[in-house]
């Protein structure tokens, strides 16, 4: 049987030599309930929760963005005024036609949809969705349907 050494306040000791114990043994039971109180997961249990975890993370993130594409749209239909829907209709138009990123006036990479100027509103487009990157993601396909749309009949 393995040895090991245990630390205990000293008031808690005397109380202990107080009483004839076999304090290795209530020890041990109280292992042992602590640790049924923490099982390991078996390797198929463990897999069976990653496959179940990672199809609620995908159906999760599925819905967070058709949320966002609904707002986008609603935003682009009922909200926009025309030059903040044809400044971020173009915009986006860039972004998603070169990956994402642009350069600014000293030439550094920089995320197009985190340097958008201000809307009339006074908020930048960030600002607007900070709900999180997959609903930003659904708001801008949104707003890019919707521009899709209409652009050719503002001119």
């Amino acid at each position: 049987m393995a040895r090991m050494s245990i630390y205990v306040p000293d008031d808690l000791k005397g109380r202990m030599d107080d009483l004839e114990s076999n304090w290795s043994a209530i020890a041990q039971v109280a292992f042992e309930r602590e640790i049924r109180l923490h099982p390991k997961l078996t390797e198929n249990e463990m897999q069976a929760t990653i496959e179940r975890l990672r199809a609620s993370k995908k159906a999760q993130i599925d819905d967070v963005i058709q949320a966002g594409v609904e707002a986008g749209k609603k935003w682009a239909q009922d909200e926009a005024e025309y030059l903040d829907l044809t400044k971020v209709g173009r915009a986006l138009e860039q972004k998603f036609a070169v990956k994402s990123t642009s350069k600014d006036e000293a030439g550094n990479e920089t995320d197009t949809m985190r340097s958008f100027p201000k809307l009339s509103n006074g908020l930048l487009l960030s600002e607007a969705v900070a709900e999180g990157e997959h609903y930003e993601h659904g708001f801008c396909m949104g707003v890019l349907d919707v521009w899709k749309q209409v652009k050719a009949h503002l001119a």
